[in-house]
């Protein structure tokens, strides 16, 4: 590729065009579903079972468990179950949320897809919701927090646990990160004085007002780099508008 922007332009990436061109249809865009979700064989999505019979005459479904006697499809218990949506809108959209750097906000969707906006709304929000795979876990090892950036990070994984808030007192922010941090973590913070006192972590702070924004490992750098993504949650905080299904 040639380095015409900043960046990291090494990195191996797909154009629209290209995605487009990988994904014409709906067929080539199921075909792919399914390889992600049963990439050795179909698998129930009602039991488990991998006696299927594939593929079947039905009007929606496209696989019947022999055991169950029940039709299902890759779409099954995902987040794209019942949407009235094309499964290429679906692939389209996941490309667009996954390499967005300030994210999408549903107006950009409506305009890129050519759905409507409240079918574009729900779409990314249904997606959204099917990333929060580490929901109920705690994160651990080293952990950034960071009330300007709105979240928890886990260094090691990338997780970010975000909310909106409208107070920053110790008695809030320390009950956020203990809600999503184990007990034995390692935490970064910056100075506020509202994370001191939490003895379960092993807690360490920089002091951005003197200049000190990283001490070797003790910085809240990567907070900055989901910055952009933060960004989505309060401009997607649009009410969808117009009919149209998901």
């Amino acid at each position: 590729m040639v380095r015409s922007a900043p960046g990291k332009y090494y990195r191996k990436r797909l154009f629209l065009l290209e995605v487009t061109r990988i994904f014409p249809d709906d067929d080539t865009a199921r075909a792919w579903i399914e390889s992600v979700r049963w990439p050795d064989v179909p698998v129930c999505s009602h039991g488990g079972s991998h006696r299927v019979t594939h593929p079947v005459k039905h009007k929606t479904m496209t696989h019947r468990c022999k055991d169950y006697r029940k039709w299902f499809s890759a779409c099954t218990g995902t987040q794209m179950q019942s949407s009235k949506l094309d499964l290429q809108v679906w692939v389209l959209a996941f490309y667009l949320l996954n390499t967005g750097f300030k994210g999408q906000v549903s107006m950009k969707l409506h305009r890129d897809l050519g759905v409507t906006q409240k079918a574009a709304w729900h779409l990314a929000h249904r997606i959204r919701k099917s990333w929060n795979e580490n929901e109920g876990n705690m994160f651990s090892g080293l952990i950034e927090a960071d009330e300007t950036y709105i979240g928890v990070k886990e260094r090691d994984t990338g997780w970010v646990a975000a909310q909106g808030i409208s107070q920053t007192d110790a008695s809030f922010l320390q009950g956020f990160v203990r809600g999503h941090a184990a007990p034995g973590a390692t935490l970064y913070t910056d100075e506020a004085t509202a994370y001191r006192g939490m003895p379960e972590y092993d807690h360490e702070a920089v002091n951005g007002p003197v200049g000190e924004y990283a001490r070797e490992m003790v910085h809240t750098n990567g907070m900055v780099d989901k910055r952009l993504n933060y960004r989505d949650l309060i401009a997607d905080h649009d009410l969808p508008s117009g009919g149209a299904s998901v």
